[in-house]
């Protein structure tokens, strides 16, 4: 998908989702309905011949930078055009879509590795957040598009000398593992953390309502949001732009009180 010219403001803070893979978004959120879903799927099977051919809720598109991957792509980023042109689905059903497919996984796993670029959620506000925040108090759901971004701990530390920056796929290998989702540490599913998916945009259900009307009170709608769900977490955006070991690096650095550490994407 092509990044839209998102008015979501640079400075606002960021909720961040460290589980990019739609396999362990499916176990561990499997409720949540998308809008909008662009997951590549890595797959040892031979691709869809047919430009765009269509599953139950999405279309499946060839990469054509590649000879093993796929573009599944659900619905529309635009959250109000998505809303009004298609019903918004499940992780879990998202997934299984797929892998009715048919796909293999690469290097003999059953499963294709399936990785979210964008996705486009719709959000249950509690009563408690909408009696405080005004503007949502006329929406029963807030919508969120997040986009995938890297996060290349290990090298990044080497180059900025920033060793306080937090390994994300550590952090999360270390929840999965303790709380059961991944049994074993060879599991491929591992191997696709390399990346977080962070808010790119939030706007109301309400269609007179706005993104910017959020800003005052977006920290209260991010901290309920995050409640109790380890995998979540809130940055405060500071700019990014240097040059370490003769490489020039932009990103945003991500300052994460939960964890007392920092992030760049």
């Amino acid at each position: 998908m092509k990044q839209q010219p998102y008015i979501y403001p640079s400075n606002w803070i960021r909720r961040l989702d460290f589980l990019a893979p739609l396999r362990l978004q499916a176990q561990i959120d499997p409720k949540l309905e998308l809008y909008h879903l662009d997951a590549v799927v890595t797959t040892s099977s031979a691709v869809p011949t047919v430009e765009d051919d269509r599953g139950e809720f999405g279309i499946i598109r060839i990469d054509a930078t590649t000879g093993n991957r796929i573009h599944y792509i659900k619905g529309h980023p635009d959250a109000r055009k998505a809303i009004r042109e298609n019903t918004p689905v499940s992780q879990k059903e998202l997934l299984e879509d797929i892998l009715s497919r048919g796909f293999e996984g690469p290097e003999g796993n059953d499963m294709p590795g399936v990785v979210i670029q964008d996705r486009g959620s719709v959000e249950p506000i509690s009563d408690r957040v909408r009696r405080e925040v005004e503007p949502l108090q006329s929406s029963e759901h807030i919508l969120r598009l997040e986009g995938h971004s890297g996060t290349y701990t290990k090298m990044l530390r080497e180059r900025t000398h920033i060793h306080s920056l937090f390994d994300t796929y550590q952090y999360t290998k270390t929840e999965l593992l303790t709380r059961g989702y991944v049994r074993t540490q060879r599991d491929p599913v591992l191997r696709q953390l390399r990346s977080v998916l962070k808010t790119e945009k939030l706007v109301p259900e309400d269609t007179s309502k706005g993104c910017d009307d959020l800003g005052p009170r977006l920290l209260t709608i991010e901290q309920a949001g995050a409640r109790d769900k380890w995998w979540k977490t809130i940055g405060y955006p500071v700019a990014f732009d240097g040059t370490a070991d003769h490489t020039l690096i932009k990103g945003q650095l991500l300052h994460l009180p939960e964890h007392g550490a920092a992030l760049i994407v």
